[in-house]
């Protein structure tokens, strides 16, 4: 996965795109910009412009998966809340809108507008919105007077969930029982297969590939990967600068790309394919932690006694954090050699700090 691109996309929206000058630089040097940006803003003083964040519930699991609180003021995101909440107006800020793009979705943003919620409205969609729900917006916006409050409307192809680099989910909660349930209607049956190549090739534009396919025949992977290679296709043909190319040289598609050995494959199947997999998976610390505790979307929660009070706690799993990087992914034995390798190093460092500061403990050290 393409991992500091699909961050350079969330930072961008959270930044308004930076300048116009700067709006065909590529994900990955618009990441480097704004964390140039960011640095000269600290050292020069220059304002940080406060924003407000609406999302609603997919992509708040899309934001918090990879952004804690503090990175969300470090780009100028004072509050964030959900798109269906009771919310105040807040005059003179401007709003940003991280949602998909739903006819629900559509008419709450009018809602908002007509409310006049805020000072302005950057509208940015986890995927590509429809002509249908564009014309709805357009026609909503003109008839109560605050189209002029749009500043920009993005497709931004994030309609995926991606914990960390080289993995990445399509966020569908109960899909097994969805592609095998024999009462689903074929209008909710539709609707869940386009979701799925929705957020496929909002994948592959994250990785600007146009990669080889290959699905099980017979099945719903068959059905998927012959409507995703037409999407593609489709899409190809008729955008001479398509998003599954990168005009930086920063993906896999290059002068080279018609070398079949030169492309990635997606392979497509079924879960019956292989449905131990569901039930084993190797013995590393990762999935320890994840079995074990209650882990979701790059954080665990952890029932903990306070005085005879039981409590939740919730820990973050930073992507960035050294520690995890080194042991999620081996196995459990030499995982524990590892912790306790490191725990006899931090407990000599910290009664080396106590003896220098003559205290009892690290917890009777002050500032």
């Amino acid at each position: 996965m393409k991992f500091i691109a699909y961050v350079g996309i969330l930072l961008n929206i959270l930044n308004l795109h930076g300048s116009a000058e700067n709006s065909g630089n590529s994900d990955f040097q618009n990441t480097q910009l704004l964390t140039s940006n960011q640095n000269e803003s600290s050292n020069s003083g220059t304002q940080i412009v406060w924003k407000i964040l609406v999302l609603d519930e997919f992509c708040r699991d899309i934001i918090s998966t990879l952004l804690k609180v503090s990175d969300l003021r470090e780009n100028g995101i004072t509050v964030h809340m959900m798109l269906d909440s009771p919310r105040s107006r807040i005059p003179d800020v401007p709003a940003i809108y991280l949602v998909q793009p739903t006819s629900k979705n559509v008419q709450k943003i009018c809602e908002d507008m007509l409310h006049d919620l805020y000072d302005m409205y950057y509208l940015n969609w986890a995927s590509s919105i429809s002509r249908l729900l564009m014309e709805e917006l357009a026609v909503s916006t003109v008839a109560s007077k605050t189209s002029h409050q749009i500043s920009q409307i993005y497709d931004k192809y994030i309609d995926f969930i991606c914990p960390e680099e080289n993995m990445f989910s399509l966020g569908i909660k109960d899909s097994y029982i969805k592609t095998h349930d024999p009462k689903i209607s074929d209008e909710d049956n539709q609707i869940f297969i386009d979701r799925i190549i929705t957020s496929l090739f909002s994948i592959l534009c994250t990785l600007k590939t146009v990669p080889l396919i290959f699905a099980a025949k017979g099945g719903a992977a068959e059905i998927i990967a012959n409507r995703l290679n037409n999407k593609i296709r489709d899409h190809v043909l008729h955008n001479k600068n398509h998003l599954l190319s990168d005009p930086n040289g920063e993906g896999w598609v290059s002068n080279a790309s018609n070398d079949p050995t030169s492309r990635p494959s997606i392979i497509l199947l079924d879960r019956d394919f292989d449905i131990g997999a569901m039930l084993s998976h190797s013995w590393t610390y990762q999935a320890l932690i994840h079995d074990v505790l209650d882990m979701n979307l790059n954080r665990i929660n952890v029932e903990i006694n306070d005085n005879g009070v039981t409590k939740k706690k919730t820990y973050d799993l930073d992507i960035k954090d050294e520690f995890w990087s080194k042991l999620a992914s081996l196995p459990f034995p030499e995982a524990a050699v590892f912790i306790d390798e490191v725990s006899t190093s931090f407990k000599k460092e910290a009664d080396e700090m106590t003896r220098i500061g003559g205290v009892g403990s690290l917890d009777d050290m002050q500032d």
